[in-house]
């Protein structure tokens, strides 16, 4: 697929960390947070300069996503809700289609998971290695993606609604989250101020908030209190961040959290509400901002599908009448219809949105490497009729990929 613009900055920020160009780095990529960059770099080093390798690391921490959040639901929840939420959320399109881009999403998605995930074994376990690691996978998120600080308003609010008899000393161990945090984070604070000085803030609340005029258009096309229910799954055309299916399922399960409300699901109810406000309240919106709530709705909707699989065997259990038994077991086939569709459909829609980034390939790469090559040392090259798959920095990362930096 060619490169995306947003990919562009992270594929030349990975190959001037690389290449030791700082100076380059510090110009025009240090508007985003590093780790996505350092990792890219890293990659690179290992497998060569290519988009393929840039966009290798969006796969794997897609699959550590997956991974962390079998862990978790295996250890608290149960095996079965576990593998059925990891399936949800590795066929759901959007997070399909964020795996196979060189953007920050799936490392936002993993350490969104993994701090919460860690905060709530410590609420269950009370172990301070494991409000420790908490606190560094806050810290590496933050450098990951900014807005993962909203981390810190769950966990407070959690707190408050999970342990009523023993909030003073939770929330006392709350300041060493963000102290572990800041620790973390704090050479990357540290240079970017000597980058930035004073301008520094100012440029992560206009990336936070508004991002640009086309943005803010974008940013205004729902009301408000329902934006993201309806671009979380259908934001334009026939593309589908989440299937219909599941996303009913998703939806349906939360008010069934709501109902049964256990401590783990008015801990995912927590994160999903906390979440959606905080993106509404914010200017700038779009969905790929709101992937941390994919893994609490497939968690709902596996949960969902379950507890009514394992209900329906409950009651066929107590029946001795052999045709309401014969419905039982055909109410049990039907549910696991519908949840074989539900992945099948995530799937389909998947694969229609791979299909149609590859409907149009303009050669870019071909044309960039065919130009430089014919550039005297006082030309200049122009990238007119700037488009999503076609801008300056694309083309740029080409020539530099080819070895020139200049």
């Amino acid at each position: 697929m060619t490169i995306q613009w947003d990919e562009a900055n992270h594929l030349n920020g990975g190959l001037f960390l690389l290449r030791g160009n700082t100076q380059k780095y510090m110009d025009s990529e240090m508007f985003y947070p590093p780790l996505d960059d350092v990792i890219t770099s890293i990659y690179f080093g290992m497998g060569g300069v290519s988009v393929f390798c840039g966009r290798l690391v969006a796969v794997t921490f897609a699959l550590l996503s997956l991974i962390v959040t079998y862990e978790f639901l295996s250890r608290t929840i149960g095996k079965r809700i576990a593998l059925l939420s990891a399936i949800f959320l590795g066929t759901t399109p959007g997070f399909v289609w964020l795996s196979r881009i060189a953007l920050v999403e799936t490392m936002l998605v993993f350490f969104f998971s993994a701090t919460l995930f860690l905060f709530y074994l410590w609420l269950k376990t009370s172990k301070s290695w494991i409000l420790s690691l908490s606190g560094v996978t806050l810290g590496l998120g933050t450098l990951a993606k900014y807005q993962l600080v909203i981390a810190v308003v769950i966990m407070a609010v959690s707190i408050l609604f999970l342990c009523k008899n023993y909030i003073k000393p939770r929330l006392s161990k709350l300041p060493l989250i963000i102290l572990i945090a800041f620790i973390v984070t704090l050479p990357w604070i540290l240079f970017s101020y000597q980058a930035y000085s004073s301008g520094m803030m100012d440029q992560w609340f206009y990336a936070m908030n508004i991002g640009n005029p086309d943005k803010l258009v974008y940013s205004s096309r729902f009301a408000l209190p329902v934006f993201y229910l309806i671009e979380m799954a259908w934001p334009y055309g026939v593309v589908h961040p989440i299937s219909a299916l599941t996303y009913s399922l998703g939806l349906i399960g939360l008010g069934f959290l709501l109902w049964r409300r256990r401590p783990e699901d008015k801990f995912l109810l927590i994160w999903f509400i906390v979440v959606y406000s905080f993106f509404t309240l914010i200017g700038n919106r779009q969905w790929r901002y709101v992937v941390p709530l994919f893994p609490v709705l497939t968690i709902s909707a596996a949960t969902l599908s379950v507890s009514i699989y394992d209900k329906i065997g409950a009651l066929r259990r107590n029946i001795q009448i052999p045709k309401k038994r014969h419905l039982c077991k055909v109410g049990a086939g039907l549910l696991i219809v519908l949840v074989g569709l539900s992945i099948a459909y995530s799937c389909i829609d998947a694969y229609m949105w791979t299909a149609k980034d590859y409907s149009y390939n303009l050669p870019v790469e071909k044309a960039a490497k065919y130009v430089a090559a014919q550039l005297d040392a006082n030309e200049t090259m122009v990238v007119l009729c700037s488009v999503n798959i076609f801008c300056p920095d694309i083309v740029r990362f080409y020539i530099y990929a080819n070895g020139q930096m200049d």
